[in-house]
């Protein structure tokens, strides 16, 4: 068995991976430039450990560049000052054709075989914020 950090020794069944093989990270989408998508800004996203959001309908054209791709399943994480430590990320679900753009100011990550539910809540805990706290830099705190 391989020795990770403090990783010694994980359960039967388990093994230890990284982000980048468990998530796809910030995908993009296609679509036709007169579809209705959602676009969410992050005033939009509640924090805490609420899993809701609100999203307003525009024309995929208008709003394709410029912002962060997302759909249906993935999760949005704030990637800034203080939105990150209050908790503001969520599983998207229940946008117009099933897809939409929101601000820069996120990251998205969507899941390849782990349960959705699972992986908003290590984004939301204490471990993974005081991970990003401590690489954060600028005035905003961006990473």
């Amino acid at each position: 068995m391989e020795r990770i950090g403090h990783y010694t020794q994980l359960p039967d069944g388990w093994c230890y991976v990284t982000i980048k093989e468990v998530f796809i990270i910030n995908p993009k989408n296609k679509a036709d430039d007169d579809v209705e998508v959602g676009f969410v800004p992050m005033a939009n996203i509640t924090d805490g450990y609420n899993n809701t959001f609100k999203y307003e309908t525009k024309q995929w054209g208008k709003i394709k560049t410029g912002f962060t791709h997302f759909a249906n399943g993935d999760i949005a994480v704030a990637k800034i000052s203080p939105c990150l430590e209050n908790r503001k990320s969520v599983v998207l679900k229940g946008l117009p054709n099933g897809i939409g753009v929101g601000t820069t100011e996120l990251h998205v990550f969507r899941p390849l075989f782990l349960d959705v539910q699972y992986g908003l809540y290590f984004f939301k805990s204490d471990y993974f914020i005081s991970q990003c706290v401590g690489s954060f830099n600028g005035v905003v705190g961006q990473e």
